[in-house]
């Protein structure tokens, strides 16, 4: 079962529903600790070049269906908008505009911040639920940060642009892009009130605050991973920031770029 936490401050735009009967967690007898921390990493690497591959085929698929969904956006136009070809073509037209998007934004992240890694939350949850992770908040994390990492995370926020961090703004419900906020506020914006959200990170659940939730079947295997949300046209992304292990000298997240 996978797990996230986050508390009010944050304001989840939604909860996860919970498996109903989560299957037992399998053993790793056959890795050492240092063997499977690496492993973990990877897999968080990786996980978007998977996403990347997929998308592609997806989106070649929707290019046999090109004429079908022209029509359907030619009898859309002139209010045929519950035929069977609008109802039938415009999920896929959907999906397609969402796959062209997601590219669109790997690209965009790839290019201004290259030494690390773009995941989506569908990313992150997989991995944690294979490994039995936890993923939240930062302030809900309990273990130690080193030294290396703690430097990692700062030079981070030298470089993070803020026109890339979703915002909370006190008399404002919900995140919002930088754009987004300064549209609905214009002028009359304090930034000086204005709260880019705050890092998240994957943890083993003893690494973790869990008061209130409901933990089942999770490993205790030191590998925090960090992430920053990013936004692209409003949609959340995450970009890993730092990562660490038994010994702290991890250094597969940072400097990682893509192929």
């Amino acid at each position: 079962m996978f797990n996230f936490f986050e508390s009010k401050k944050t304001l989840p735009t939604h909860a996860p529903t919970p498996a109903p009967d989560p299957a037992p967690a399998k053993p790793y007898s056959t890795k050492t600790t240092n063997e499977l921390v690496e492993e973990i990493h990877q897999s968080f690497f990786i996980s978007l070049d998977k996403e990347i591959v997929s998308t592609k085929k997806d989106i070649e698929h929707y290019k046999t269906l090109e004429h079908k969904l022209e029509k359907a956006k030619r009898l859309d136009n002139i209010y045929f908008s519950h035929s069977v070809e609008v109802t039938e073509f415009k999920d896929i037209s959907e999906k397609k505009d969402k796959a062209n998007e997601f590219l669109r934004a790997v690209e965009y992240f790839n290019q201004k911040y290259p030494l690390h890694k773009l995941i989506t939350r569908k990313g992150i949850e997989a991995i944690c639920e294979k490994y039995g992770l936890l993923y939240g908040s930062c302030y809900k994390y309990i273990g130690t940060v080193p030294e290396k990492n703690l430097k990692e995370i700062e030079d981070f926020l030298k470089i993070i642009d803020k026109v890339d961090r979703p915002f909370y703004y006190p008399s404002l419900y919900g995140w919002y892009s930088y754009d987004a906020l300064k549209k609905k506020l214009g002028d009359d914006i304090d930034w000086s009130l204005a709260e880019g959200r705050c890092f998240f990170i994957a943890a083993p659940s003893a690494q973790m605050n869990t008061d209130n939730s409901r933990i089942e079947n999770f490993q205790i295997i030191p590998d925090p991973v960090v992430f920053c949300p990013v936004l692209f046209s409003e949609n959340e992304y995450y970009l890993i920031v730092t990562a660490w292990g038994l010994e702290a000298s991890d250094e597969l997240v940072v400097n990682h770029k893509f192929n």
